[in-house]
């Protein structure tokens, strides 16, 4: 399962196999605010560089804090 499904996987809250239109909101919300680090609801260029180094499988859309490379 690729990146994209397993974010899917994990936005499905209910575990009923399927994502609904808010369960998918509520996930898309969820890494937005992640990536926003500064909170002014605006993703910046600098806050968009830093996503690209993070580790997309422990966290965006499962609830953990997103991992940075550790090198």
């Amino acid at each position: 399962m690729g990146a994209a499904g397993i974010g899917l996987a994990r936005a499905d809250t209910n575990r009923d196999g399927r994502v609904t239109r808010s369960e998918y909101h509520a996930a898309f919300t969820a890494m937005f605010n992640r990536l926003d680090t500064d909170g002014d609801g605006v993703i910046s260029p600098a806050e968009r560089a830093q996503f690209r180094g993070m580790d997309l499988g422990t966290g965006m859309l499962g609830g953990g804090a997103p991992t940075m490379p550790s090198g």
